[in-house]
């Protein structure tokens, strides 16, 4: 087992990140535990929580980590489309391909919750607040003669539903005949249900 200091704070921080990565690469969340987190980097689990703050801050750091990735992931399909509503679709796919690919982590930010009372740390909502500028600049040029409640409120209304997908086809909840896939509901959902403008 390594000692207390084989590594300096930042190093073995960066090495728990990339180790509990690598374990929701096969495995969920729910089976991992602050001592099992301690285990595979060989070290205290009070070590840990000297180091994050807590469990609930060790799990928060990784959902930081899986939102940049995500954001990446986002910002390349949006920069490979042209128009406005290619780059929503696009990023829309993108999100779903992400979800799919990294099902463990993608749950872990959805299902992770602080204790009651405990705020959001602003280096969390920065990236969430990133993630809905993506969206907001893919749905801002569509609809140009609305203000900005109605543009934020249109934001979460098509990111809920783009995320709703998403949810039912990981969880192979769509309940639909064979053929019918997230993609080809995402597909739908922005071309036809919402009133997402003629720009193609």
């Amino acid at each position: 087992m390594a000692r207390r200091n084989d590594h300096r704070p930042e190093e073995l921080k960066a090495l728990t990140l990339k180790l509990v990565d690598e374990f929701l690469q096969n495995e969920p969340a729910h089976q991992l535990s602050l001592r099992k987190a301690a285990k595979l980097v060989g070290y205290s689990a009070g070590t840990l929580i000297n180091l994050f703050g807590s469990y609930s801050y060790l799990l928060l750091a990784v959902n930081g980590e899986t939102m940049d990735r995500l954001a990446d992931k986002l910002q390349q399909a949006i920069e490979a489309a042209s128009s406005p509503k290619q780059k929503l679709v696009a990023m829309a796919h993108a999100y779903q391909v992400f979800a799919l690919t990294h099902p463990h982590h993608w749950r872990l930010v959805f299902e992770h919750r602080l204790a009651e009372g405990e705020a959001i740390p602003e280096w969390q909502q920065q990236r969430i607040d990133r993630l809905l500028l993506l969206v907001a600049g893919c749905v801002a040029p569509i609809y140009p003669d609305i203000d900005d409640d109605t543009l934020q409120l249109r934001v979460r209304t098509i990111w809920a539903s783009v995320h709703g997908i998403v949810q039912l086809t990981l969880e192979d909840k769509l309940f639909g005949s064979p053929g019918v896939d997230g993609g080809k509901l995402i597909d739908d959902l922005l071309e036809n249900c919402l009133p997402v403008g003629s720009q193609t």
